[in-house]
């Protein structure tokens, strides 16, 4: 009696032991699969927002070329010029022109407000001269519409390659062909998805109100993130915290200094 107890006993331990690592197996296994899945994700979604950034230039690239020279000067054949290209606003909710002095100088939407300097996008026409290439903006309060845009520029140069304008398009970044279409949906097992420049500032949130607030990371309360913003890209789980066990994954852009986030 005693041998078969000891018998069964043996034969429950080890059908325990089994199912423990046939469990442990499975629940890596569905790691594995939920990892790549969130990866899968966030790099179509990267690769999306690039091409987007990419078109939008090569549009500005076109639009800036074709402004003849001899209207460099006269605020009005800008205005013109601008409203000969108005098809344009399927891909921007606005398009400036600004001179070498950051006046705005033409304005598709709103022809009758250029009445001085535009100090909220005056570092982006300045950073544009300067170097002579096109920028692209962290998001920023427009001050015509107050709605929160994203501003691509394009310098405008006269025939001994000089920078005269700066052509700038905006775009809304909540539209949902945009930045929104990615943080207002979840794609399969993923919760949210978030992008946030290499030093933390937050560029698009499901949360409006945390966008331009800053993330903050220390190695004890976010070692994931700080590893992303270190050059990280896939899928890692989060350290430790009240969020131990959640996987996080990170894609960067190829465009800008954006990493898209999804947890």
């Amino acid at each position: 009696a005693r041998v078969a107890m000891a018998s069964a006993a043996s034969a429950v331990a080890v059908t325990i032991l089994v199912a423990s690592v046939l469990l442990l197996l499975a629940e890596r296994g569905m790691k594995d699969i939920i990892s790549a899945d969130q990866f899968s994700w966030l790099t179509r979604a990267a690769d999306e927002i690039d091409l987007q950034f990419s078109s939008r230039q090569a549009r500005l690239q076109f639009l800036s070329a074709g402004i003849p020279q001899d209207s460099f000067d006269d605020p009005s054949r800008l205005q013109r010029y601008l409203e000969q290209h108005a098809s344009l606003q399927s891909q921007f909710d606005d398009l400036l022109i600004f001179d070498a002095r950051g006046k705005l100088v033409a304005d598709l939407n709103r022809p009758k407000v250029r009445d001085g300097i535009d100090l909220v996008k005056l570092g982006y026409v300045n950073q544009t001269l300067r170097t002579q290439r096109g920028v692209i903006s962290l998001p920023l309060r427009d001050p015509a519409t107050q709605t929160l845009v994203v501003a691509q520029t394009h310098p405008i140069v006269d025939g001994k390659g000089l920078s005269r304008l700066v052509m700038m398009g905006l775009v809304n970044s909540e539209r949902n062909d945009f930045l929104g279409k990615w943080t207002h949906m979840k794609s399969g097992r993923v919760g949210h998805c978030y992008i946030v420049t290499s030093d933390g500032t937050i560029v698009a949130h499901p949360d409006p109100s945390r966008v331009l607030q800053h993330m903050a990371v220390t190695a004890g309360r976010n070692p994931a993130l700080a590893r992303a913003f270190a050059g990280f890209e896939g899928s890692i789980e989060a350290g430790d915290g009240a969020n131990a066990n959640e996987l996080l994954s990170f894609k960067r852009l190829q465009s800008t200094n954006w990493i898209i986030g999804a947890a």
